[in-house]
Order: C-alpha cells, then structure tokens, then sequence
C-alpha cells in the first residue's frame, strides 16, 4: 500500500495504480475507503471507466445499491456494456427491490457469458418473482444450475431454496416440500427453511410433522418476529387440531 501510494503521487492520473490500491482495500472490506478515492480520481479524471467500475463494485458491496444502480447506468452510457457492468447493475437493482430492471440487467449479462452459475441463478430467481409466479424458463435455469455446479453447499442451499419459493407461489405444497428438505441437508440448522418445512406439512395435512417442525423452530428463533409470531400460531392451531384428532 505505501509503495503503491508513492506512486499515485508520482502520477496521480494512473487508473491502473487506483485500480490496485482499491483492491487491498477491497480485500480489508473498507469499501468506503474504495468509494472516496474513486470519488476524489474522478473529480480530476471524469470518464475513467476503470475508476467507475471499481466505485459501482464498492458501493454494491457497502450496500449503497441506488449508487451503486447511478454509477453503473453511467458505466453503460461510458460505452461498458461488459458482463461484470451487467451483472453488478442486475445485483444493485435486486438488492433496491427492482425486480423488473433487474431481470433486464441479468438477462444482457446472461446474453454475454451463460456459462457463471452465480448469472444463471440470478437470472432464474429475477424470473421467479410475484409477477411470473414460478416461471418455466426460471425452472429451466435452475436446472442448468444444477447440473452446473459442483458440490458448493451455499450455493446449493440457494438453487433448492428458489425452487421452493417459486413452488410456493404456486402452492404446489409437496413439491415446495421436498425442495426445502434438499435445501436443508446443505444448511441443516437454517431455522427459517425449518418453519417453511413445517408450513408445507402443515398445508398438506401433515399436522404431525408440521407440529415438530414448528416446535424446533419455535426452540431455536428470537422472539418478537413476525416469523416467530406467525410460526407460534400456526403451532397453537396444530396443536388444537391434532388433539381434535385424539379426542376422536
């Protein structure tokens, strides 16, 4: 760092020196560090695509996402229509709730390398959203995921996650069912998918299984949460509904 800041003194105009200070401090997560020296580089150097590339990168990871969504639109208008701009545009948008602009964005990336699991997955999940329901062509890409990957089990955590939500829009409880429980052998104490198991047992009749599904999340998550508020009724009915069943 302090060589590499002798030179940005020597030639203050070297994107290339920029670039390679942005990415120890990258690597130390000061992201805002990154973003104020791109921001001082471009005030004297306007239109650096290297300089304003690395400032999106900083403030998508800083979760600056409407920054990061201006600085890579700019990054377009630059003449960058790279797949990384793609991409990080599509990330900043997911990250902002545009879904819609965000498909767009994945769908130019998908368009210039289908080949990167993590752009096939986006692209599935931004076709998967309340407007399509569970799309087939997100089904589709879920697939190639799949087969793309090898054994990553975050990333395998969330392929199986996705097919469950896109299922679950469609109440197509038992097969929502069986994705959560693939999803759970690669993240076995996820409490969340614990509670969606349970409400997909819970939805098919299964009150047994949705009881002790319930119970183990109830055991495990913080009071006080929607989630947990939800889960705790849910878990009452059951209860009252499989003693009904006893009494009978």
């Amino acid at each position: 760092m302090a060589y590499y800041n002798i030179a940005k003194s020597a030639n203050p105009a070297n994107a290339s020196t920029i670039s390679k200070i942005s990415n120890l401090l990258l690597a130390e997560e000061k992201y805002p560090e990154v973003i104020a020296l791109t921001s001082e580089y471009l005030e004297d150097y306007p239109g650096n695509i290297t300089a304003n590339s690395i400032k999106g990168l900083a403030q998508y990871l800083n979760k600056n996402y409407p920054d990061a969504i201006e600085t890579f639109k700019y990054q377009v208008e630059l003449g960058d229509e790279s797949y990384p701009t793609w991409y990080y545009l599509g990330l900043s948008q997911e990250g902002q709730g545009l879904l819609n602009n965000a498909e767009e964005s994945f769908t130019r990336a998908y368009q210039i390398d289908s080949s990167k699991v993590d752009i096939v997955y986006h692209l599935a999940t931004s076709k998967a959203w309340q407007k399509y329901k569970f799309h087939p062509e997100s089904i589709r890409l879920l697939d190639k995921a799949l087969d793309m990957m090898q054994p990553d089990s975050t990333m395998m955590y969330k392929i199986y996650s996705a097919y469950a939500q896109g299922y679950i829009r469609e109440e197509t409880w038992s097969d929502a069912l069986t994705m959560y429980q693939n999803a759970l052998k690669y993240k076995p104490d996820d409490l969340n998918t614990i509670a969606s198991i349970g409400i997909c047992h819970h939805r098919l009749g299964e009150l047994k299984e949705a009881e002790t599904h319930y119970s183990r999340y109830l055991k495990g998550a913080p009071k006080g949460t929607n989630t947990y508020e939800r889960i705790s009724s849910a878990y009452v009915m059951v209860k009252a509904d499989l003693f009904m069943q006893e009494k009978n």
